[in-house]
């Protein structure tokens, strides 16, 4: 299983993730019905469906899928719960 295929599974079960992407301290977030993302402690993304939320350009014109994908975040930072 490739890392964004594991961090959508753990979206879905409505687990909380935070990474470091390039020192800015990043939260993804379920929130009821809506889907946050939070880059040191401003949330810049509300979006109610996992898919398109997936797909909106949040970090340098990445997505939160290429962050995954392409493993641009600092691997050591990564924490799901």
């Amino acid at each position: 299983m490739n890392r964004l295929t594991e961090i959508r599974s753990y979206l879905a079960m409505n687990e909380e993730i935070e990474f470091s992407y390039k020192g800015l301290e990043c939260f993804i977030t379920p929130n009821n019905v809506i889907w946050e993302f939070w880059v040191n402690d401003e949330c810049v993304i509300k979006e109610p469906d996992l898919d398109t939320f997936l797909t909106i350009p949040c970090l340098e014109g990445y997505t939160i899928s290429d962050i995954f994908a392409n493993e641009l975040y600092d691997e050591k930072s990564l924490y799901i719960f």
